[in-house]
């Protein structure tokens, strides 16, 4: 069996005091070396890849390209490993950086958190850490408020179109919810705003009435299905005990035949418990009708405790292991696409493996998460408005109000003024462009500071997603830009 060997180069930082260093070509290389005598280049900037054999990594390191062949040497001179003089260097410098912290005048994400009340007891609902036994719900004067507050936030931005409004609970399609979400779907409608729906899917066909109404101002409808029947009713039962995975299954088939116009994703959060049991899951699906219908979509996350990730489940599936394990269930379930190569926090490996794959480019950014730019506004049933549904509902951590009127206070500013390229842990890293100061509300949680970064092992994440590549033939002779 070929081993792979990570060779990890001493990189000159590609930042220091928020510009540019001098970029030479071990700036922005990350080896890995076969056993097999070739060597894979990766351009930590641009995620250009090119397999080297000895001599020309030889060559290519002792600066004389005159070894390699005419065809490997152009790829390395257009893709930037490589400069053929001064002002090229600093012109692609200048370009780099433009690209990167370039911010379009984009619409945020408005979150509009309707109840804290849900009839599920999901084992690791991040929820029940923030509310305990609180049971906060929007009021019809709650949801005027919001609605000038949003007229209010979209004056703010020069773009014409129109938000997409996420509605969120706990479980906002209670039965008891019938009315106020009515009456929020009639004032949104005035303004032209459409919506998605997060759910658990227990109660559609109660909503029959509201869906015929309102069915053309929701996009789509986001639930979770944690596995085969017998995994997913542990992870996600009744309160009383009860699984709910039949039930939800037969809701999402009454939704498919009744108003297919509405979208339907089906996240399936993993860890060690149901991620090997994911093409039984497709299988199950499939045999219900249900998977493979037009206008539905399975995409898969990572069970994970943001607010203190040294606090997660002995089941937690590591985000090292994420995408390479994903990777191998391709091979023995065809029905995982590529497309469903997403989630946990290196989502940023499949993004890479895609553009590797279909050869088209991918520009990184560091701007931060989107809860940065372009922005998340999460509307809490306790007036006050939050960056991230992981955080809204803990008072400490809200950005500003909208009742009794739509302002920020003081927090607010580490988010609105963050910037990566500033950050003093940061802007020598060599892994900045890829991590992009990670997930701010873990900076927040576990070390006070949004701008604090809580590092994460991105050396151990590339070993182990290059390995699995490796041993897949993915490199076999292959460039990559």
């Amino acid at each position: 069996m070929t081993m792979f060997y990570p060779l990890f180069k001493r990189i000159e930082h590609l930042f220091k005091f928020g510009e540019f260093s001098n970029m030479i070509k071990s700036d922005y290389i990350l080896e890995h070396q076969l056993e097999s005598g070739k060597l894979i280049l990766f351009n930590t900037v641009l995620f250009r890849l090119v397999v080297l054999n000895r001599s020309e990594y030889n060559s290519w390191e002792s600066n004389d390209l005159s070894g390699i062949p005419l065809e490997k040497s152009e790829f390395l001179r257009f893709h930037y490993f490589v400069f053929d003089d001064l002002s090229q260097k600093q012109a692609i410098q200048g370009r780099i950086k433009k690209v990167l912290v370039r911010k379009k005048n984009c619409l945020p994400f408005v979150v509009f958190m309707l109840t804290e009340r849900c009839n599920l007891a999901c084992v690791y609902c991040f929820q029940n850490r923030v509310i305990g036994e609180r049971k906060l719900e929007f009021t019809k004067e709650g949801v005027d408020y919001f609605i000038n507050a949003l007229l209010e936030l979209q004056s703010t931005h020069t773009k014409p179109d129109n938000y997409s409004i996420s509605i969120f609970g706990g479980e906002p399609l209670l039965p008891h919810n019938t009315s106020i979400l009515s009456y929020l779907y009639d004032k949104l409608g005035k303004h032209g705003f459409d919506t998605d729906i997060v759910t658990n899917a227990t109660n559609l066909p109660h909503f029959d009435e509201f869906f015929s109404k309102f069915g053309h101002r929701t996009k789509s409808i986001i639930t979770t299905i944690d596995g085969p029947a017998r995994i997913h009713d542990q992870k996600r039962p009744y309160r009383n005990g009860q699984g709910s995975y039949q039930r939800i299954v037969e809701n999402l088939k009454w939704l498919v035949k009744h108003y297919p116009g509405i979208k339907i994703n089906i996240n399936v959060l993993l860890d060690l418990t149901n991620v090997n049991l994911i093409p039984e899951l497709i299988t199950s699906l499939l045999a219900e009708g249900l998977y493979n219908q037009p206008g539905v979509l399975l995409r898969f996350g990572r069970i994970q405790n943001r607010l203190n990730p040294a606090d997660n489940s002995t089941d937690e599936l590591p985000y090292t292991h994420y995408y390479p394990t994903l990777l191998n269930l391709q091979d023995i379930c065809s029905e995982i696409t590529d497309d469903m190569l997403i989630g946990s926090e290196m989502a940023f490996l499949g993004h890479l493996y895609r553009s590797w794959k279909s050869q088209t480019p991918l520009i990184p950014s560091l701007n931060g998460c989107k809860a940065v730019y372009p922005g998340r506004y999460c509307f809490y049933p306790d007036g006050k408005v939050y960056t991230c549904t992981d955080i809204a509902g803990i008072s400490e951590y809200a950005i500003g109000s909208f009742i009794p009127q739509f302002e920020f206070n003081d927090n607010s500013n580490g988010w609105k003024h963050y910037s990566v390229v500033d950050l003093k842990k940061c802007r020598n890293c060599k892994y900045l462009v890829i991590c992009n100061g990670g997930c701010l509300v873990t900076n927040l949680c576990v070390n006070n500071d949004v701008q604090y970064s809580y590092c994460l092992d991105y050396e151990r994440s590339l070993t182990l997603f290059f390995d699995c590549l490796q041993q897949k033939g993915f490199f076999n002779e292959r460039n990559y830009c």
